[in-house]
């Protein structure tokens, strides 16, 4: 079908043939990007534990802080 096509579109097989060329001979293209992709620094695990525990305390500081503040908006009824 996708010759029929090729064949069919005038002046259109010259470019499909050289887009399935360009396809064909990709090869290592996708797992070159795939090793730029995860060759980052957070896939080292290095800084993981210390990200984690900087959420933690933020949370410990500004939890009770965010519980207070909605405690203080709830004491004054709005009228829609």
């Amino acid at each position: 079908m996708l010759e029929g096509v090729a064949e069919g579109a005038d002046g259109a097989a010259s470019t499909w043939t050289q887009l399935t060329e360009a396809f064909e001979n990709s090869d290592g293209a996708l797992d070159a990007m795939a090793d730029t992709m995860t060759d980052t620094l957070p896939r080292n695990g290095d800084f993981g534990s210390a990200v984690d525990d900087a959420k933690i305390r933020l949370c410990e500081v500004f939890a009770p802080l965010a519980k207070d503040a909605i405690k203080g908006l709830l004491m004054y009824p709005v009228d829609y």
